[in-house]
Formats: structure tokens, sequence, C-alpha cells
């Protein structure tokens, strides 16, 4: 931590200037809201220590409840407006907090560059005065005949980004219910069927639904579904079933892993794989995890699943939208639902998708409302991602 605090800090090529609210890279400023602001100066002055969630929700929410997700968009504004240097100053410790992985030096404020004043001589002002002399009378005039000052209230506003229509929209649904030695099927093939017939409701050109696909079955089914994506404007994927996370990364467990509960290498299949094959689609690429998101048995003596690097953030697309929601925490489970109904995540989903008029963001924060209210607190849906100005709608208003 800084011995005290400073009017600017400087690391790497940026000022932050603590005076005046503002970032700079060399001279230039970098536009930041203002929680934005506080986050990265509050890793600045604790550069190389953790900081946990705790101490964000304290300096930046004081006497708020808030979530994870809020943070979350906070550091991605922070890391875009760092540009490349972004995830190498801000490093993510799971669970716990961030890391301001720079050289931090304290140093004044820089000085603005004032701007003259404008100086006008005696002679100038005479001939300003008479200027307005002859001005005012032909305004006056131009204002009587017609209202020549008024401004139409429609070039004053500005507009908001149109809803244009969501063209092509394809789907892959998956439901895992079928693993060996479960004692009763779980509710994940009913998920899916109400998710993808909610889907068909709302206008997709092609909704694929699949049940208790084995392994090569569901690759199979998932570069199908790429190829459909390269052709369509939207492309979302929903899988219900038995999940696990390893490394900070979810994998799906089709119904023919030896051991589903432990998940070996090589029997499962990589989220990241769905998230790739919506990948082509222009506009809006969405995952759908419905499912647990806990660890293998460590006990059991089975290698943990190896990552393919930072989960659900591998192989995000640039251009158009991109979202990967998921129905419960990392290290949580999601709970299944009462026997022969829906889990509440799938029914609130499917809530949201007959709904017209909700725009894609609040939609899934509608989910996470009902999801959380549903299980009593004991399960909150996560969200990631980025969204244009644009509104987005399962079905339109």
């Amino acid at each position: 931590m800084l011995p005290a605090r400073p009017e600017a800090l400087r690391f790497g090529g940026y000022t932050l200037d603590l005076a005046r609210c503002a970032l700079l890279r060399g001279t230039q400023p970098i536009a930041l809201r203002p929680r934005a602001f506080e986050t990265l100066r509050l890793l600045a002055e604790n550069p190389y220590r953790l900081v946990t969630k705790a101490e964000f929700f304290e300096t930046l929410w004081p006497g708020l409840c808030v979530t994870d997700d809020s943070l979350v968009q906070c550091i991605g504004e922070v890391r875009r407006a760092l540009g490349e240097d972004g995830r190498g100053l801000i490093r993510t410790v799971p669970r716990r907090g961030y890391l301001f992985a720079a050289e931090v030096v304290p140093r004044a404020a820089p000085e603005p560059v004032p701007d003259a004043p404008p100086r006008i001589s005696a002679a100038g002002g005479a001939r300003v005065w008479r200027a307005l002399g002859l001005l005012v009378p032909l305004l006056l005039l131009a204002w009587l005949a017609g209202g020549l000052l008024q401004v139409p209230a429609e070039d004053r506003a500005i507009p908001s980004p149109p809803a244009a229509a969501p063209g092509r929209r394809v789907a892959l649904v998956i439901g895992n219910a079928a693993y060996p030695g479960e004692p009763a099927p779980l509710n994940a093939r009913r998920d899916a069927t109400a998710v993808a017939t909610a889907l068909q409701r709302a206008g997709f050109a092609q909704v694929t639904l699949l049940h208790d696909p084995p392994r090569d079955a569901l690759l199979a089914a998932i570069a199908a579904f790429a190829r459909q994506a390269e052709e369509a404007d939207w492309a979302v994927a929903y899988y219900a079933g038995r999940g696990i996370e390893a490394a900070g990364a979810p994998y799906l467990v089709p119904v023919d892993a030896v051991a589903p509960e432990l998940a070996p290498p090589g029997q499962v299949v990589a989220l990241d794989a769905l998230l790739r094959g919506a990948a082509p689609a222009r506009r809006l690429r969405l995952v759908i995890f419905d499912a647990c998101r806990i660890g293998p048995d460590s006990e059991a003596g089975v290698s943990p699943v190896p990552s393919l690097g930072r989960g659900a953030g591998t192989a995000w697309p640039a251009g158009g939208a991109t979202l990967v929601a998921f129905s419960t925490d990392q290290g949580e489970t999601a709970a299944d639902g009462d026997a022969g109904g829906n889990g509440p995540y799938a029914e609130a989903l499917v809530a949201a998708l007959d709904t017209p008029g909700l725009e894609i963001a609040l939609a899934f924060r509608v989910v996470r409302d009902r999801v959380v209210q549903a299980t009593g607190q004991r399960q909150q849906p996560f969200l990631y991602g980025s969204l244009p100005a644009e509104p987005l709608y399962f079905r339109s208003p």
C-alpha cells in the first residue's frame, strides 16, 4: 500500500489524476465512469496486494447489497480502458478478488494547460458593438416572420438506437438426465424441452433438441450447430444436466461418462466448445449453462480436468453481442426442482422467453431475481458478456 494519498499515481504509461478524477495515457484523457475510476483507484493504491471483494464492496457500494456481477462489470470497464495492458495489470484471484500487478509511483498532479483569455482592444470592442447593433434588429424581424430561432424538439433529443428485426435465429438445446446409477431421472430433459419449446414460440427458425446424447453425438451436434451459426444472426445454446468446474473452467458431463460425479479427463466437454459453436453468428452468441459448477471429488484420486484457459472467457469473438449465462455461482450447485417439474432456473428462463418486449439484459436480471426468490437465496445466477447499445429481444415489444 502507498504510504500516503498523493495527487496522482503513475504506472506504465498511465497517470491516475486523483485530484481531477481522470485517467491519462500520456497526455490523452481516457473516459471512465466514476465507479470504474474508484475501482482503478483502489487497485492502484494497493499495488501487488490482493484487494478482496469485500474491500471493493465496502469502498464502492457502502451500505448497499450488490452482486459480484456489478464488480465484474467495473473491472471489465477498467480493463477495456487500459486496452492491451488491462488483463496484465489487473489479475483475477478466483473467488477472492483482484491484484494490481504494476509499479505505482506517487507524483504531483499534472498541470492542466490553461486557455488564454481573449483580449479585445478598445477599437475592436467598438466594432463588436456596431455589429451587434445591426444583427439584433435582423434577428428580431426573422423571429416575427416565422420563428427562425425555434429548434425542433426532434433535433434536440438524442434518439435511442432502434430495435432491429432479429433476423435468422438458431438454437441447440441439450438435456442430460440418464446418468448411470441415478435413482430417478433428473429434470434436465423436461427443462430442455420447455426451453426448446419457448424458443420455437419466440420465432427461432431452427431449434435442435437433444436428450441424453453420448459424448461423440454431443460433439457432432455442436459441430452441426456451428455450421448453422454461420448463416444465422443469433445462435443460442442451452445445456441442462450434470456439470463440473475445474481450474475455473466449466464442463458438460455426457451421460456415457464412466463416473459422472468425478468426470475424468477425456469424458467431458468444455463449455468453451458451445461458445465456439455459437461464435460465427453475426449479432448474438448466447450460451446458457443450467448445471452445477462444483469441482470433481479431490479425494477420489482423479486428476483435475485440464483447463482450456479462462473458462467462458477463452473464445469470445469480436463484434455483435456475446453472453454466457450460468444458473448458479462458481463452486455451487443448481437446484433440480420438484420431481416431475422444472428446475427454478429453467422455469424462470421460459417465463422470460415468453414475455414480449423484455430486453435481453433485463430478461436475465429478471431470471436472476426469480431464481434467488424461488430458492430462498441459496442459488444465484450469473451473467457475463458484452452487449451493444442496440436492444435485443427474444420477443419484440
